[in-house]
């Protein structure tokens, strides 16, 4: 006698018709659904649909969680659901209810296991599915699957369907109200290897964008630190990508969100993302990442320990290279208030300079001697005005660039001129100090009382 389920398989091409009543024939029978469940037909999927093949499969979902036929139908479905013309077929057909119900089978569930699957394929690139499953009540089911932690395919298959939704903000609220965020933090501590860790890093990624309740919530939770562990693996991680774009978002605007990332260690973690060059997404998110940190001086040490390059990253790099010339010139400004000030106690102030340290604009000895385009030397302020201004040399009434250059053997030389000054100032006064010690050290000769001589009388 011919096998019953051979048989279906290879009717799969006739007509509607024929498939319904196929199903209706074998709809008690395990093995047709799961034929397609585990990949017997798994390059037949556009057959499938275009025989008729998908309203029986969403029929036998009516079975129940506690129906192998329900359950394999569901990975049926799953496995069909990798076409965009499927999904569709698949939503049609009514097929999402059923699914949705069957996760209330629970984490143990191979029915929930595999509604999961087929609703998380189901919801990658198609709005419309995802808007239908929120619809039908799946996030709270969904959330509650989560609970099945790191080790659980069905809580795995749930964090990928809640990523899928996700992706549309009007999803976040329901998920975060369905209490997703912690037991999605709690699977972040699966590392880098684990599938589940990575979709749950990635709904954090998405809830994280725009919404300051939502990244308090990641932050209250303790994601940041379990978020900084996984990019330890390298830019050539799912996990990683989706951990780097989730701290990215959770810094935009938030200084609290910033100082947590910093305290977790992240900026040398992003630091070492930055090797994967411009070319890669991770690296160049590690770089947006931290240019919005705005913890610029940790990010220079954490630059300068790697050895790293920021030159790909222009945004990044800029913002490094002006953080770092604000750090120069703070520390010249207060080298130069000192010395000023020493030299005022010494008594040096009115000395005139070199005529060549002073501005021919403000006939003043210079602090910030640049280089204009007319090759001469300005104090900053006052050439900055000028090209500001008219925008014309003042010696030669020549257009100026707009690119001053810093004078810097100019500014060495006038800073070895008042040290010199300040050298000999102290000598002298150190000298003067000698000498009047050297005159006063003994102590003064008691005077001597003259004595009358008295008168004697004879």
């Amino acid at each position: 006698m011919a096998d019953p389920v051979a048989a279906a398989l290879s009717r799969l091409n006739q007509t509607v018709e024929e498939l319904g009543a196929l199903a209706e024939t074998y709809a008690s029978s395990e093995a047709w659904p799961q034929a397609i469940a585990t990949g017997v037909a798994e390059n037949s999927h556009n057959i499938i649909r275009e025989a008729g093949g998908i309203p029986p499969l969403v029929a036998l979902l009516a079975g129940g969680a506690e129906s192998v036929a329900a359950e394999d139908a569901a990975g049926a479905l799953f496995n069909v659901a990798a076409t965009s013309a499927n999904k569709e077929a698949i939503r049609e057909a009514g097929g999402i209810p059923p699914l949705v119900a069957l996760l209330a089978g629970g984490v143990e569930s191979g029915a929930a296991e595999n509604a999961a699957a087929a609703l998380w394929n189901m919801v990658i690139g198609c709005d419309v599915n995802s808007d239908a499953i929120r619809e039908a009540g799946a996030i709270p089911q969904l959330v509650a699957l989560l609970a099945g932690g790191v080790e659980s395919k069905t809580a795995e298959n749930a964090a990928g369907a809640l990523l899928g939704l996700s992706r549309n903000d009007g999803a976040h609220a329901a998920i975060r109200e369905a209490g997703a965020i912690p037991p999605l933090v709690a699977m972040l501590a699966g590392g880098a290897e684990s599938k589940t860790a990575e979709n749950a890093a990635g709904v954090l990624c998405n809830m994280a964008s725009g919404n300051t309740a939502t990244c308090d919530a990641i932050r209250e939770a303790g994601a940041i630190p379990q978020l900084v562990a996984l990019l330890a693996v390298g830019t050539e991680s799912g996990a990683a990508e989706n951990a780097v774009g989730a701290l990215a978002n959770l810094a935009i605007d938030c200084d609290v969100n910033r100082d947590a990332i910093r305290e977790a260690g992240g900026i040398p973690s992003l630091v070492a993302l930055l090797a994967g060059g411009a070319a890669s997404g991770v690296a160049e998110t590690a770089a947006d990442t931290l240019k919005e940190m705005e913890h610029f001086d940790a990010v220079l040490s954490a630059v300068a320990s790697a050895h790293a390059d920021t030159a790909a990253f222009e945004d990044l790099h800029a913002a490094l290279v002006n953080a770092a010339t604000a750090r120069l010139e703070a520390a010249e400004a207060g080298t130069d208030a000192e010395r000023r000030a020493r030299r005022e106690s010494f008594g040096l102030g009115a000395l005139p300079p070199p005529e060549e340290f002073n501005c021919p604009l403000t006939l003043e000895q210079m602090r910030d001697p640049v280089v204009a385009s007319d090759g001469n030397s300005y104090e900053r302020a006052a050439i900055e005005r000028v090209l500001r201004g008219d925008g014309l040399s003042p010696l030669t009434r020549q257009p100026l660039e707009r690119t001053l250059f810093p004078n810097r053997a100019l500014k060495r030389r006038i800073e070895e001129y008042e040290e010199r000054d300040l050298q000999i100032a102290a000598m002298v006064v150190a000298a003067t100090g000698e000498r009047g010690e050297a005159s006063g050290s003994a102590e003064p000769a008691p005077k001597r009382s003259r004595t009358r001589r008295s008168s004697q009388v004879t």
